[in-house]
């Protein structure tokens, strides 16, 4: 069990971790020389059950809270410290606001240097203890009456300490590993070695890791997990790892060491924060901040969705747009300090950290984070997916979750969702409910079609999507199911329900005929509208108007206006298309590729392509497209 101290500075907290544990976590010679502890401390005691007590030492001065924050990213309990002789001072506060940001609902609080006043005085700072701790989640911490050095209440503090860590649950965590590094140094014969707190999942020796946020690979080569040498550290400890092929350069203070399924850094992160109510003004949007999570430390700003200001001691919804990239997940923690680093202004928890930069005040976006801000991964999957018409990444849901591909699969089972594939060949999950209608609303669109025009093979994609005025992302799942169930088929790149078949006039049908004779000669490479036009005998005007009507009906496909196509070549076109996509993924290809693949040439090409562009086949994002059906 981790414990962190935290207080005033000069408080006692160093005292009373050397009389809990007989060690000086003033380690450093300034420290020493200074009588203060600037950078934490760790210090263990093992308990008569086998439990280990864990002290991280954070320091209380006021030049030193960034490394206070990164005390307390992981730990089970906090002890307070407060002073008698001095009471609750400025970064007692500071100190108890942190911890109320953080989360920290287990606390057990050390009145020190109670030989030095009265009984008055005792009970009078006990009250204004209770006072500030009042409202926040430190409400009703236990209180013991200690002198450190004399051992006046240090073993009935231990006993408690000792009977927390009993009580606390020992199930293994299911989710996957991640440190916090808080620590790091090279060690001769060895290399380099990192310490810092498990926040979850558990690392055996041997296992490969991932160094964030610079990508490096490495592997365990030894772990100490609570001070003492162990094949296998777990959530819950603070653990040294001695890392395979890692510099120290590359493990600084910040870093993280994570299963590779982890390996994810984020620049954009969705979250709510929260204002401290002693702060004398609104918090408003596009705030710069520095940013304060596990042990890392960055800047940023701050974009708001719902509100464009926050008032002392409210919180809103909005977006972490940081100047680096970060490693956060679903529920971390995080502190808000100003611009200089000085004064601690708010805090909260992360939503989405792999969220696409948004534009502010987007309430819409708002409503999405309420849904997303639930523990449960499953009633947030479902809150999420009905105000998500666009989908949601399986993948990145996962992660942000830290959840097993097994334990992701069982939510998805019991979830609405529905698992799809977006035109860029990704899995999204969409609401079942919305999947489902949107099929109807595509379904009824198709037979209006055909009611209205009779003549017409069906409708292109682009055509169908207006009519259903949908979503991009849900149609194209919709259409995508509708086509592999076969309740939508396809004539040429024409969509349409499978019963259904055009009728033509006999003039209109004998042109067709003549026509089709011709542009299937050399199937992808029809003969321009001209020489068409020689070969029926037709003035070229007539037969463009007459081929115009024609093509409105879908029976051959008109290109350019100098081109047309049988409707069988342009589907053999468009599968090209798809299997050029298919092997550039979410990057697209190009018209080179798709020139050299079919071989019509460079102009024709173009037209084809820009066709496909048209009908809603294909997207182009500059000179690339991918393939959307």
């Amino acid at each position: 069990m981790l414990i962190a101290t935290a207080g005033h500075v000069d408080h006692g907290k160093t005292t009373l971790v050397n009389a809990l544990t007989g060690v000086n976590t003033d380690r450093l010679p300034e420290e020493k020389a200074r009588g203060l502890t600037i950078d934490l401390g760790f210090a263990y005691s093992p308990g008569p059950d086998g439990t280990t007590l864990g002290f991280v030492d954070v320091p209380g001065h006021e030049k030193f809270i960034r490394n206070m924050a990164a005390g307390v990213g992981a730990i089970d309990v906090a002890l307070l410290v407060v002073a008698a002789d001095d009471g609750v001072m400025p970064q007692t506060r500071e100190h108890v606001a942190i911890l109320d940001l953080f989360g920290i609902s287990s606390c057990v609080v050390a009145m020190t240097r109670i030989d030095l006043v009265e009984e008055t005085v005792i009970q009078n700072v006990s009250a204004e203890i209770n006072a500030l701790l009042e409202g926040t989640t430190l409400e009703g911490a236990d209180l013991f009456l200690v002198n450190a050095p004399e051992n006046v209440g240090i073993p009935a503090l231990k006993d408690h300490l000792l009977k927390i860590a009993s009580e606390q649950a020992t199930a293994t965590s299911t989710e996957q590993f991640r440190l916090s590094v808080d620590r790091s140094f090279t060690v001769k014969g060895a290399g380099t070695v990192v310490t810092g707190a498990i926040f979850s999942g558990s690392i055996r020796v041997g296992d490969r890791v991932k160094v964030l946020p610079k990508m490096v690979d490495s592997r365990i080569r030894e772990i100490h997990a609570d001070g003492t040498r162990s094949d296998e550290a777990v959530a819950g400890q603070r653990a040294a790892l001695n890392l395979a092929g890692v510099e120290t350069a590359d493990t600084p203070r910040g870093t993280w060491v994570t299963e590779h399924a982890l390996d994810v850094v984020s620049t954009c992160v969705d979250v709510r924060v929260r204002i401290l109510a002693t702060e004398s003004r609104p918090f408003r949007h596009w705030t710069p901040v520095h940013v304060h999570a596990g042990a890392s430390s960055f800047t940023g700003r701050v974009a708001l969705y719902d509100l464009r200001t926050v008032d002392a001691g409210g919180s809103g919804y909005g977006q972490l747009v940081l100047d680096s990239p970060a490693h956060l997940l679903f529920g971390d923690r995080f502190v808000l300090r100003d611009q200089s680093a000085s004064r601690t202004i708010g805090g909260g928890h992360v939503i989405d950290p792999f969220a696409s930069r948004h534009r502010a005040f987007r309430r819409d976006r708002a409503g999405v984070l309420v849904g997303l801000d639930d523990p449960d991964p499953l009633t947030a999957l479902d809150q999420a997916l009905v105000k998500s018409p666009a989908g949601i990444d399986e993948n990145l849901f996962r992660q942000a979750r830290n959840l097993t591909s097994e334990k992701m699969q069982a939510i998805v089972e019991q979830s609405r969702a529905a698992r799809v594939t977006d035109a860029a060949g990704e899995v999204k999950l969409v609401d079942r409910a919305s999947l489902e209608s949107m099929s109807g609303t595509i379904l009824g669109a198709l037979q209006q079609f055909h009611t209205e025009e009779p003549g017409a093979t069906g409708l292109d994609p682009e055509g169908l999507y207006k009519m259903t005025a949908a979503s991009g992302p849900l149609f194209d799942s919709a259409l995508a199911e509708l086509l592999n169930s076969g309740r939508v088929a396809r004539d040429g790149v024409r969509l349409k329900l499978p019963d259904h078949e055009a009728r033509l006039s006999e003039d209109e049908q004998k042109l067709l005929d003549s026509i089709q004779e011709l542009v299937t000669a050399d199937m992808i490479k029809p003969p321009p509208l001209s020489e068409l036009a020689t070969a029926l005998g037709i003035d070229r005007p007539e037969l463009s108007t007459r081929v115009s009507t024609l093509a409105r009906a879908g029976h051959i496909i008109r290109v350019a206006e100098n081109r047309i196509f049988h409707p069988d070549a342009l589907d053999t076109l468009a599968d090209m298309a798809r299997e050029l996509a298919s092997e550039h993924g979410k990057h697209g290809f190009d018209a080179k590729s798709f020139r050299d693949k079919t071989g019509i040439g460079r102009n024709i090409s173009i037209d084809v392509l820009e066709y496909f562009d048209s009908a809603g086949l294909t997207r182009r994002l500059a000179d690339r497209r991918t393939f959307r059906n």
